[in-house]
C-alpha cells in the first residue's frame, strides 16, 4: 500500500479503536486511550489529506458488505480533510486535560469518549463517502452523537432545540438528494450530477432549497445560530473545538460540493438567498460578539462571523458564475477555501483558550503577566480570527473585497448596488469585530486584575498549551504558506496567475508584503508594551472600552427604541 493509503487507514481505524476502548476498557484508562487514539486519527488524517491533495488520481474503493457503498477521497475533499484532521488532533490532545479534571466522574468520561469517537467517525465518513446513502448515513451518525453530547451537558431545552433543527436538516438533505437523484439514493455523486441535470427547473429549485436549508442549519447561519451559540457555552472546551472546526467544516464542504460538482449551472437568483444568509450572519456575529460578556460566547460569535464571510464568498462565486465572469468566480472560491480552513483552526484554538482564562470578561484581567505563553498564542488566534495581516484570513478578505470592487464595471447596475452594499456592511462588521477583539485583549490580558483573576494564577500546563500553541503556529504560518500551497497543488483554479484578477494581491510577493507589515506592527506594539513606553500607557482601560462599546450598542438598538416610542404613541391614541 502507498503512504497515502496507510495514513488514511490509520485515520479511519483509530476512532473505531477509540470507540471500542471507551466501551470495554476499564474506566480509569479508557478516556486517556480514547483521547490519544483520536489525536492519532487527526495526525493520520492530516497526512493522508496532504497526500490526497497532491495525488494525480483520487483514492477510491468499494465496500462489498454494503450494497453500492464506495469510499472516495479526491483533491477537493482532501483539502477539507486536512483542516478537520488538524482540529481533531488538537482536540484529542486537549481532551487529556479534561480527563484529568474529571477523573472522579468515570461514567461521564466513558460517555464523552464514546460519543466523541462516534462524532469523528461520522465526520470522516461524510468526506470519504462516494455515494448518497453513505453521505446521509454518516451525516446522521455525526448529528446524533452531537445531540447526545449536548444532552448530557446542556439544559434539556438547548438539547431539544438542537435535536429539532438537526432532524429537520437531515430530513431536508435526504429529500433534496431524493429529488435531485429522482429517487436513486444509492447512486454515486457522478451519477447524481448527471441526474440533477436532467430534472425540470421546478424540481431543481425545490431540491436546491432543501439542500441549502439542511447545510445552513448545521453551520448555524442566521436565523438558526442560537443553538450553536448555546452549545458552545455549555459543552467541554475540546468538544466546542470539534464542533467549530469539524461540524461547520463538514457542512460547508457538503454545500460547496453540491454547488460545484452536483447541481447544474444556476441562475443568479439562486445566489441571492445564500448572499442574504451570509450577510445577516456576518452582522449577527459582529453585533452579538460586541454585546456579549461570556468569553466562550464572544469566541462563538466571532466564529459565526467568519462562517458568514465564507458563505458570502461562495454566494459571490455563484453570482459570478451565473454572469459568466469565471475568473472572479475562481478567485471567490479560492478565498472561501482559505477563509474556512484558517478560521476553523483559529476558532477551535480560541475555544481552548476560553476554557483556561475564565467565563466572564468582567471578572478576568491582567493575565499577560501571569500567563505570557498563553497570551501570545491567544493574540495570534484572535488576530487571525478577525483577518488581521499577516494571516491568511486577511488575504481571503482582501481577495473578496478587491474582486467585488474590480468587477463593478463588468456587472449590471442592480448587481453593482448589491455588491456595494455588501462591501459597506462587510467593512462595518470588520470594525465591530476589531472592537470586540480589542475588548478581550485589553480586558482579559493587558488590563488590570479583577475579581476572579485576584486568585493565584500561573501559566497554563504543557498539556493545555501544546494544542493551543500548535493551532496558533499553524494560524501564523498560514499567512505565508497556505495561499501558495493551495496554488502549488492546483487547488487555486487560477494556478497560473493566482489571484491576479483586476489587480488582486494573492501572489507570493503580495502575501509576503502584507505579512511583513503585520509582523512589524505587532513587534513594535509588543516591544513598546514590554518596556512600558509612555505612549502605550495611554492605551484605553477596560472600563473605557466598555463605555465605548455601550455607546455603539445603544446606536445599534435604535430600532428597538423607535419601536417602543411607536407603541407608546399607539397606546396614547387608544386612550
Amino acid at each position: 500500500m502507498t503512504p497515502f493509503e496507510n495514513t488514511l487507514y490509520i485515520a479511519m481505524v483509530a476512532p473505531v479503536l477509540a470507540l471500542v476502548v471507551s466501551a470495554f476498557l476499564k474506566p480509569a484508562m479508557s478516556f486517556k486511550w480514547n483521547s490519544l487514539l483520536l489525536a492519532l486519527s487527526g495526525i493520520g488524517g492530516a497526512i493522508a489529506g496532504a497526500y490526497g491533495a497532491v495525488a494525480e488520481a483520487p483514492f477510491t474503493m468499494s465496500v462489498p458488505m454494503f450494497y453500492g457503498m464506495t469510499i472516495a477521497l479526491d483533491r477537493f475533499s482532501a483539502i477539507f480533510f486536512v483542516g478537520i484532521s488538524i482540529v481533531i488532533a488538537a482536540a484529542g490532545l486537549y481532551a487529556l486535560v479534561y480527563g484529568a479534571k474529571h477523573q472522579n466522574n468515570l461514567a461521564h468520561l466513558r460517555h464523552v469518549g464514546i460519543l466523541s469517537a462516534l462524532f469523528v467517525i461520522g465526520a470522516q465518513w461524510v468526506f470519504i463517502s462516494g455515494n448518497i446513502i453513505g453521505f446521509i448515513a454518516s451525516w446522521a451518525v455525526m448529528m446524533f452523537s452531537v445531540f447526545f453530547l449536548v444532552f448530557s451537558r446542556s439544559e434539556k431545552s438547548v438539547a431539544l432545540q438542537f435535536l429539532t433543527i438537526s432532524q429537520l436538516g437531515i430530513a431536508a438533505l435526504t429529500a433534496g438528494f431524493f429529488i435531485l437523484s429522482s429517487g436513486a439514493l444509492f447512486s454515486d455523486f457522478g451519477t447524481l450530477a448527471y441526474l440533477a441535470g436532467q430534472i425540470d427547473p421546478i424540481q431543481l429549485t425545490v431540491g436546491y432549497g432543501l439542500l441549502l436549508f439542511g447545510f445552513a442549519s448545521t453551520i448555524g447561519l442566521f436565523p438558526m445560530h442560537r443553538w450553536l451559540r448555546n452549545v458552545h457555552a455549555t459543552v467541554p472546551a475540546h468538544i466546542s473545538a470539534l464542533f467549530r472546526g469539524v461540524l461547520s467544516g463538514v457542512a460547508f464542504y457538503g454545500f460547496v460540493r453540491c454547488i460545484l460538482f452536483i447541481l447544474p449551472p444556476l441562475s443568479i437568483w439562486f445566489a441571492l438567498p445564500v448572499a442574504l444568509l451570509g450577510v445577516l450572519t456576518i452582522v449577527c456575529g459582529a453585533i452579538c460578539a460586541l454585546n456579549e460578556k461570556n468569553i466562550q460566547r464572544i469566541f462563538s460569535n466571532i466564529s459565526l462571523q467568519s462562517m458568514g464571510v465564507a458563505i458570502t464568498m461562495v454566494a459571490g462565486a455563484m453570482a459570478f458564475q451565473a454572469v459568466a465572469i469565471y475568473e472572479a468566480m475562481n478567485v471567490m472560491l479560492f478565498a472561501a477555501f482559505v477563509q474556512i480552513t484558517v478560521s476553523a483552526i483559529a476558532g477551535s484554538g480560541l475555544f481552548l483558550v476560553g476554557d483556561i482564562v475564565g467565563s466572564n470578561i468582567n471578572h478576568t484581567g491582567g493575565l499577560a503577566e501571569k500567563m505570557p505563553k498563553l497570551t501570545i498564542a491567544a493574540f495570534i488566534l484572535l488576530l487571525c480570527a478577525i483577518g488581521f495581516p499577516p494571516f491568511a484570513t486577511f488575504t481571503s478578505a482582501w481577495m473578496f473585497a478587491t474582486t467585488l470592487w474590480g468587477a463593478f464595471p463588468d456587472i449590471a447596475l442592480p448587481l453593482a448596488i448589491i455588491s456595494g452594499a455588501i462591501l459597506v456592511i462587510f467593512d462595518l462588521c470588520v470594525l465591530l469585530s476589531i472592537v470586540s477583539v480589542g475588548r478581550v485583549i485589553i480586558g482579559v490580558f493587558l488590563g488590570s486584575s479583577r475579581a476572579e483573576s485576584e486568585k493565584v494564577i500561573t501559566e497554563a500546563t504543557d498539556s493545555q498549551l501544546t494544542p493551543i500553541v500548535l493551532l496558533a503556529f499553524l494560524a501564523l504560518v498560514s499567512g505565508f504558506a497556505l495561499p501558495q500551497l493551495f496554488a502549488a497543488i492546483g487547488a487555486d483554479p487560477l494556478t497560473s496567475a493566482a489571484g491576479t484578477f483586476n489587480g488582486g494581491i494573492v501572489t507570493a510577493m503580495g502575501t509576503l508584503r502584507m505579512g511583513i507589515i503585520g509582523i512589524l506592527t505587532g513587534a513594535i506594539a509588543l516591544i513598546a508594551w514590554y518596556f512600558r513606553a509612555s505612549w502605550l500607557d495611554r492605551v484605553p482601560t477596560f472600563e473605557a472600552i466598555e463605555a465605548c462599546r455601550e455607546k455603539i450598542v445603544a446606536r445599534l438598538t435604535v430600532g428597538n427604541r423607535c419601536k417602543t416610542l411607536w407603541n407608546c404613541a399607539l397606546e396614547k391614541l387608544r386612550r
